[in-house]
């Protein structure tokens, strides 16, 4: 921080005590703070938060208006089930689907160590999910597409992680 020549005590006083940094050092700090992600890691955290939002507006839908109306759901679909509306469902969706997905994209994103393993253990737990609706409900198509994404994020979790950002992370020089 330049301090005025011309600038009186106090002035110089006040310049050190609210110092407002210029772009040029915010940029740099930012810089220094980034982390590289391959592809796979982006991509894995892309589809967790999808998942993890998309079920979380669901199923606050779903609890909102247990009768369905707001996502066009059937109340005749919960005729053999224990649930006398959408109410309890919803709730169970945004709560373990949704806060679970939320939870482990922002794991995978900050790079927790552990991220894979909760990673894991969202895939197995969605995968359950959709095993429990389709023998209660039955077949829906959007149980399919839910398989896929969770498919996908198996084979992400479980796909080797690129070397080149590590050689690049520790000065490592490329050939």
């Amino acid at each position: 921080m330049a301090l005025a020549r011309d600038a009186s005590p106090d002035e110089n006083e006040v310049r050190r005590r609210f110092v407002v940094p210029s772009w040029r050092s915010v940029g740099s700090r930012l810089r220094a703070g980034v982390r590289t992600m391959d592809v796979n890691t982006k991509t894995l955290t892309g589809i967790q938060a999808f998942v993890g939002l998309t079920a979380v507006a669901g199923g606050a839908a779903l609890a909102a208006a247990p009768d369905g109306h707001l996502l066009a759901a059937d109340p005749a679909v919960l005729t053999n089930t224990p649930f006398a509306d959408f109410r309890f469902p919803g709730i169970l969706l945004a709560t373990f689907v949704g806060v679970g997905g939320l939870f482990a994209a922002a794991l995978t994103w900050r790079s927790w160590r552990h991220a894979e393993a909760i990673g894991l253990v969202f895939v197995g737990g969605l995968l359950s999910f959709e095993v429990v609706e389709y023998l209660l409900i039955g077949w829906q198509p959007l149980q399919a597409f839910e398989a896929i994404l969770a498919l996908a994020m198996l084979a992400l979790i479980l796909a080797p992680r690129g070397t080149a950002d590590k050689g690049r992370r520790s000065g490592a020089a490329h050939a």
